[in-house]
């Protein structure tokens, strides 16, 4: 993998990711409730970083047998989903007030960086296939 792609992907991943926390922030303070931004804080942040390491493991397998990177994907879409399955059981059980909040910006984190690895991925998987 090579320097410049790493660092454009990350740049787009910063760019999404503060795009994600104004939107967030906008909406916290017309619907009046500050308090849950910090929820969405976390998510981000958590997201950055889980897409972004999984990522960069996927890119690297993607320029070896193909076998290899089929197997790779799938282990990690395993371990996001269980991941970010633990992650909504336990806000989900311990969160009292804002779980409304929560499970829309959960959502709408999760299928924007979600979105986006995907579309990385495939001009990457593109990208190799015509070389």
């Amino acid at each position: 993998m090579n320097r410049k792609y790493s660092t454009v992907y990350l740049v787009k991943q910063i760019l999404i990711s503060i795009c994600l926390l104004i939107g967030g922030l906008i909406a916290s303070k017309v619907f009046g409730h500050i308090v849950y931004f910090k929820h969405l804080v976390f998510l981000v942040s958590l997201f950055f970083i889980v897409n972004g390491l999984f990522h960069f493991i996927l890119v690297r397998s993607s320029y070896e047998r193909p076998v290899k990177f089929i197997r790779t994907f799938m282990i990690i879409s395993v371990v996001k989903i269980l991941i970010y399955i633990s992650l909504l059981i336990i806000y989900i059980l311990n969160l009292k007030f804002g779980l409304k909040f929560f499970l829309l910006s959960f959502l709408l984190t999760y299928l924007s960086f979600t979105i986006f690895e995907v579309l990385e991925l495939s001009k990457i998987l593109k990208n190799s296939n015509t070389e």
